[in-house]
């Protein structure tokens, strides 16, 4: 909207009402209470330069939109806040105190962890995540697995770690232990002193368990179970076992009994984590 200059007067001239009124009060840009008044103007609207004699207004588009520059010589906008050449899955970051950039996304399952003060973040490998946690009772008679989880993508140096317990309720359990369900192998025994044999009834205890495999070869596999019981006693066991199917490929862990005794209860948890190696 244009700015209607005031006519020009002589000395000694006597401004009349309805010169006063043409120049100053209905004139379109009006000093108004103190303010700059313009025609149509809306609540949250933004005075922009139209041009060297000119301003305009620009109003307000959708909620969190921005007013965006469209460069010299054109009315800014407001817009959607974006970054060019972003991707569905880019985390926005800030690349210094006035612009922004993106972070794409790694392999599947990584975090975006941080690289010190003043560097981009990076997506990267947890060095020890969940894979798995239950727990459950069971008065299964034969041989059963009361839990399993699907292993897939370890590296030949990551690590498998349980932490879990077990409990024979009333009746001893038959060998309770850690299996490779894909080759019907078992990794360790969770049972007590000789490994084999039944879990003695009433007996509770928590047990660690540490997987990996051999360097020597991608289907020999070390397992070992630091198991400690209520009654104070402490074993150490495990063993090496020879898959069929490579630690790096995909085979099944399984949590397994071979049998309940009549009247008793296998009350069982376990949680398994990857830490990776590389």
């Amino acid at each position: 909207m244009a700015y209607v200059a005031p006519t020009t007067r002589a000395d000694g001239y006597v401004v009349t009402a309805a010169v006063w009124n043409s120049d100053a009060v209905a004139n379109p840009i009006a000093i108004n209470a103190g303010a700059v008044a313009i025609a149509s103007q809306a609540t949250g609207d933004v005075i922009t330069a139209a041009s060297a004699t000119q301003l305009s207004r620009v109003a307000p588009a959708a909620a969190k939109t921005a007013l965006i520059s469209n460069g010299a010589g054109i009315a800014p906008s407001f817009q959607a806040v974006t970054v060019t050449s972003q991707a569905e899955g880019d985390v926005i970051i800030a690349n210094s105190t006035t612009s922004l950039k993106v972070v794409t996304p790694a392999t599947a399952g990584h975090v975006l962890t941080s690289a010190g003060a003043t560097t981009a973040p990076v997506f990267a490998a947890q060095t020890m995540s969940l894979l798995k946690a239950n727990s459950g009772t069971t008065t299964a008679a034969g041989a059963e697995n009361v839990d399993t989880f699907a292993i897939t993508g370890l590296t030949a140096k990551d690590t498998i770690k349980i932490f879990g317990s077990v409990e024979a309720v009333t009746q001893a359990v038959s060998t309770i232990q850690i299996y490779n369900n894909t080759d019907g192998v078992q990794i360790t025994p969770i049972n007590d002193q000789s490994g084999v044999g039944d879990y003695a009834a009433g007996r509770e205890g928590t047990f660690e368990v540490t997987i990996r495999q051999f360097q020597s070869s991608a289907t020999l596999v070390g397992g070992r179970c630091d198991l400690q019981n209520d009654n104070n006693t402490r074993n150490a066991l495990g063993g090496n076992s020879a898959f069929t199917t490579a630690w790096t490929g995909n085979w099944t862990l399984a949590f397994r009994h071979a049998g309940v005794v009549a009247g008793g209860t296998l009350k069982w948890s376990w949680s398994v984590y990857r830490i990776a190696g590389q």
